[in-house]
């Protein structure tokens, strides 16, 4: 969801997307909104890919603007890391 409040702003959306190109439902279920990721050594990471979409009304062009949007993680590390 664009947070941006100008007059400047596109009516663009964005997905956000896993690594695989799926759809995250952000406001979907906790489970549906759940990324892990194997770590072995120092490091890990995780991969999200970002898509722009149409506006909600088919009807409606998208316009070329600015987009502002947050992006807030909370994680949780295991004690099994390798």
């Amino acid at each position: 969801m664009n947070t941006g409040s100008t007059e400047n702003d596109t009516n663009a959306r964005v997905a956000l997307l896993r690594s695989t190109g799926e759809l995250v439902p952000l406001n979907g279920e906790n489970s549906e909104r759940t990324f892990s990721s194997e770590v072995a050594g120092e490091r890990g990471s995780l991969e999200f890919l970002l898509k722009y979409d149409r506006p909600a009304s088919i009807d409606d062009a998208v316009t070329a603007g600015a987009f502002k949007a947050t992006l807030s993680l909370d994680a949780y590390v295991t004690d099994d890391i390798q």
